[in-house]
């Protein structure tokens, strides 16, 4: 009998993985602020459906951002770069001694940004990482900033989320010749920032809460506003990402601030299904994988099979 249930678990989940979208959502969560719920959680964002987890860290979770060639998601938390195949959940190396609040990669993937909370871009080779070796030198010091999040555009501008004389604001710098930076939109005074993404093929988003409801601006790839997002059902977000038409926002659910919740926007700024609120609880960084290899879903699979043997052991016990 045992047998034929988890026979019948895996054909669902396989059958599950079969029809999946060609999505996949990671999503940072600090749970209870403990290390076994600090953790990456991966969605179906088509279907809402869970995908298990990975992680757990002793410190709170500030950023993630994925390098989908490698099939890597880089997390950073506490003062530690941590990077991970997001396949498996298997941790591949790990650097530490940086406190970053915000990691991005150019969309050539030839250049890691970061910044931490300070007037400061850092910027490095992904060669260099990919060889074992981590030392991002300062490539921007605007003083009149405080940088909080970073993302990459197509052409070729680095935007930030930062703060200027106590209110957020957008700034663009050159990759090539960044200057001082170009500021592409000033905020209200109360817009609290959360993390941006890059979006293949086009610009960048940026998250931010403002009086109660959870916003995605988007910026086009010359850097300059274009569209936004925004929905009641997410009183703070914390996160935005790109889908394959739209966009997606995380934070913290209005009606239950208890747990996090994940919206989908369509391209038109409609907004789509909402999900993962039975899951995420402090939701605080989001990446996607646009399209998730064949690896992608052999792994999770092998996944769930590792789990019903687990289960079945543990009714044979029982």
């Amino acid at each position: 009998m045992v047998k034929h249930l988890a026979s019948i678990g895996l054909f669902g989940a396989l059958t599950t993985c079969a029809l999946a979208s060609f999505e996949m959502l990671l999503v940072a969560d600090n749970g209870a602020n403990t290390t076994p719920t600090r953790r990456i959680h991966r969605f179906d964002p088509d279907s809402g459906v869970y995908l298990g987890a990975f992680g757990n860290f002793s410190s709170d979770i500030q950023s993630i951002e994925i390098r989908q060639s490698r099939n890597e998601a880089y997390v950073t938390a506490g003062s530690t770069l941590y990077v991970f195949d997001y396949n498996t959940g298997a941790l591949k190396k790990d650097f530490g001694g940086w406190v970053f609040t915000d990691v991005a990669f150019s969309q050539d993937d030839s250049t890691f940004y970061a910044v931490g909370g300070t007037s400061s871009i850092y910027k490095t080779t992904t060669a260099f990482m990919d060889a074992g070796s981590f030392s991002p030198a300062i490539w921007v010091n605007d003083a009149s900033a405080t940088m909080t999040s970073v993302a990459v555009t197509w052409g070729n501008k680095v935007m930030t989320g930062q703060t200027r004389s106590g209110q957020a604001a957008v700034y663009s710098y050159d990759a090539t010749n960044p200057g001082t930076g170009t500021g592409v939109t000033g905020f209200n005074p109360g817009v609290v920032l959360g993390a941006a993404a890059n979006i293949g093929g086009g610009g960048s988003l940026q998250a931010l809460s403002y009086s109660g409801l959870g916003y995605a601006y988007r910026y086009g790839s010359s850097g300059f506003g274009s569209s936004f997002y925004y929905t009641s059902q997410i009183g703070t977000a914390t996160a935005a990402s790109a889908a394959h038409s739209g966009a997606y926002l995380v934070g913290i659910d209005a009606a239950t601030p208890t747990q996090g919740l994940i919206t989908r926007f369509a391209n038109s700024g409609a907004e789509m299904q909402s999900f993962g609120g039975s899951v995420l609880r402090k939701p605080i960084a989001m990446a996607s994988v646009l399209a998730p290899e064949p690896g992608t879903m052999i792994a999770l699979g092998a996944g769930i099979t590792a789990l019903l043997r687990r289960r079945k052991r543990s009714l044979r016990r029982a």
